[in-house]
């Protein structure tokens, strides 16, 4: 079992764009809480300074990170298709773990993390970092205080153009690319955090042009039987910029921009529409990294209720997403 710990000694795993500019600078702004001590990536070719980093122990080898008996957790930042692999050694190396979403490829990849990190008592956590930002949490406080009646429906769509750069890592099938892993997960998150774990997925679409490895764009239709609410949700990356969200409720409708991708420097609004007035609640700006690192810290801090919630939440994302592509038309 492991200890609490005052400081956390973090590893990354990728020099992903999202772990440079994102993560790294939240560790930063935590210093009583997080310490960053090694890097692993194929682009060290040695273990001299690099990028600033210099500070840290720099591996070109996954593996020698690993096994660093130092590291109490890991930041996983590395192509899809190797999340698994690397988030299982951790486990079983008594590692805590949080990773990029999607935690796996797969619903029975994600079930066996689950069970090493309960055997090990370990906190296991999908980054999904708009959760923690304060247009999200206002949100939830709407729909709580009845603000727009009874949920009717939800709409999210999460979609961009194109990259430029044809060998990125979203288009390769051997690296776990498609839109659905990249960017449909965060609608169905977002839908999951909102109506709650009984979800059902009872239509989707991934379409994979001629010539193209994945899916580069998709739908799914989600039920919520229990409260009688449906979801439309759209992504993709061949599309017109898209990142909001659309609630309509029995007596108001309640939407905003930015949902998934708030910048730190970023002041969201929500549109609140009612029948009898129709309101901009602008908020402050807000850095979501930051927030889920300081819950990853109490998950790793032993908190059972958090470790239980994250295992429930991971394990029906992973569910939810094998079930889009098993309603889906097309063979992946």
């Amino acid at each position: 079992m492991k200890e609490s710990l005052q400081k956390v000694n973090i590893g990354i795993l990728g020099m992903a764009s999202i772990a440079r500019s994102s993560f790294i600078p939240a560790i930063y702004n935590l210093p009583e809480k997080f310490l960053l001590t090694s890097i692993a990536s194929e682009v060290f070719t040695s273990k001299n300074k690099y990028d600033g980093f210099n500070n840290n122990v720099l591996y070109s080898s996954y593996e020698e990170l690993i096994e660093n008996k130092k590291i109490d957790a890991i930041y996983i930042a590395l192509p899809n298709s190797m999340h698994f692999k690397w988030a299982k050694k951790a486990l079983e190396k008594n590692i805590h773990v949080i990773c990029e979403k999607p935690l796996t490829c797969s619903f029975d990849q994600t079930k066996a993390l689950i069970e090493i990190a309960i055997k090990n008592n370990l906190g296991l956590m999908e980054t999904f970092q708009f959760r923690f930002h304060n247009q999200f949490k206002k949100i939830l406080s709407i729909i709580k205080n009845n603000q727009i009646g009874n949920l009717r429906s939800l709409k999210a769509s999460f979609s961009f153009p194109p990259f430029p750069n044809k060998d990125n890592i979203r288009y390769k099938s051997a690296l776990g690319g498609g839109s659905l892993f990249d960017a449909g997960c965060y609608t169905i998150k977002i839908a999951q955090l909102i109506l709650g774990e009984h979800l059902q997925v009872e239509s989707a679409n991934l379409f994979k042009p001629k010539g193209a490895e994945v899916d580069l764009w998709g739908s799914a239709c989600l039920e919520d039987s229990k409260n009688q609410v449906s979801s439309l949700l759209t992504f993709g990356f061949d599309n017109f910029y898209q990142c909001n969200i659309e609630l309509l409720g029995q007596t108001g409708k309640l939407s905003t921009e930015r949902i998934f991708t708030a910048p730190k420097n970023y002041e969201p609004s929500l549109k609140l529409e009612t029948s009898t007035n129709n309101r901009i609640l602008k908020l402050d700006a807000d850095d979501h990294f930051v927030k889920m690192l300081n819950y990853f810290y109490k998950l790793i801090n032993n908190d059972n209720n958090l470790r239980q919630l994250e295992y429930s939440q991971i394990s029906n994302q992973a569910y939810l997403i094998d079930k889009v592509r098993e309603k889906s038309n097309k063979s992946f």
